[in-house]
């Protein structure tokens, strides 16, 4: 299978389950994918999104070994919504190396800052900080002030529903 013409064939999750079964643990079809991710097709890059996400729920541990790849590629790139969602997705499920904690942390805020951040967004990075206030908790008055402005200024069920819950581990630290 050629992965790049498979992703273009069709935008579906059947799809993304094929391209991932063909994947499965080959480290080589995998980078293919991840090289398909991080490149400059936007289509591509997009449906690649898909894909990488359901790899990383069937062989989360194939995916950890480039998760450097992934922060530098979200913090240097200003990648579009797609790479974003499901780069953060990813890092609430894993552990961020420390030499990256600060600035994956403000990465997190500046999403939450950011009006027109979607949701889902919004909601995977409010975990990915809060994950880092539990080894940096002098970190959590920032995310907490960040999770009510938005609580503040949005209707969203799902920003209320992940600040509520991260508000309320953020008072146990």
């Amino acid at each position: 299978m050629d992965i790049r013409d498979q992703l273009l064939l069709e935008h579906s999750k059947e799809n993304s389950n094929r391209i991932k079964e063909y994947i499965g643990e080959d480290h080589d079809r995998f980078r293919i994918l991840l090289d398909l991710f991080l490149g400059e097709e936007y289509r591509v890059s997009q449906r690649a999104a898909m894909v990488l996400s359901a790899c990383y729920d069937e062989h989360p541990d194939l995916v950890k070994l480039y998760r450097k790849e992934l922060i530098n590629n979200l913090l240097e790139n200003d990648p579009d919504v797609a790479i974003r969602r499901n780069t953060v997705r990813i890092l609430q499920f894993m552990e961020v190396p420390s030499k990256y904690k600060a600035k994956v942390f403000d990465y997190c805020l500046e999403r939450l800052y950011e009006e027109d951040e979607t949701v889902a967004v919004k909601a995977f990075c409010m975990l990915v900080a809060y994950n880092i206030c539990v080894d940096f908790p002098e970190l959590g008055p920032e995310l907490q002030a960040a999770i009510y402005l938005n609580m503040e200024n949005s209707e969203k069920p799902g920003i209320h529903s992940r600040g509520k819950g991260i508000l309320k581990k953020l008072a146990k630290l």
